[in-house]
C-alpha cells in the first residue's frame, strides 16, 4: 500500500515539474517573442533559468539511480542507441550545413543532435515508474 502512493506521489511530481516545465518555456518565448523587458519579465527569466537547471539536475540524477538498475545488455543496447541515432544527427546536420546554407561546421553545432540523442535514448528510464520496469 505503501509502494502504491509513493508511486503515485513520484508520478504526481514528475507531472507538476513537466508542467511548470512547459508553462515555463510558453511564457519565455511570449516574453522573448515581444520583446517585453520590464523588471519583473527579467527576474521571471532568470527563476526560469535557474528551474532549467535544477530540474536538468533532478532529471541526470533519476536517470543516474535508474540506470543502476538496468542489466548491462539493455545498457549496451541503450549506448548503442545513442551512438547510432547521435552520429546520423550530426551527419545529417553536416550535411545540411554544408549543401543548403554553406556555413562552417564548428564543434557548437554538436549540442542539439547530442541533446536529441541522449532525449531519444534515455527518456523511458527518466519517466519509467518502477511499478512499470517489474512488468517489463
Amino acid at each position: 500500500m505503501m509502494k502504491v502512493r509513493c508511486l503515485r506521489m513520484q508520478r504526481a511530481l514528475n507531472i507538476i515539474l513537466f508542467l511548470v516545465f512547459m508553462t515555463g518555456t510558453i511564457i519565455t518565448v511570449f516574453i522573448l517573442y515581444n520583446k517585453m523587458d520590464t523588471s519583473i519579465t527579467t527576474t521571471f527569466i532568470i527563476g526560469y533559468v535557474i528551474f532549467l537547471a535544477l530540474y536538468g539536475v533532478w532529471l541526470i540524477i533519476k536517470l543516474a539511480i535508474r540506470l543502476k538498475t538496468i542489466s548491462m545488455i539493455q545498457l549496451r543496447k541503450k549506448l548503442l542507441t545513442f551512438l547510432i541515432s547521435f552520429l546520423s544527427l550530426s551527419s545529417i546536420l553536416f550535411v545540411f550545413n554544408y549543401f543548403f546554407t554553406q556555413t562552417g561546421f564548428e564543434i557548437w553545432d554538436l549540442s542539439i543532435p547530442l541533446g536529441v540523442s541522449f532525449g531519444i535514448t534515455f527518456s523511458d528510464l527518466i519517466y519509467k515508474t518502477k511499478q512499470e520496469e517489474i512488468s517489463d
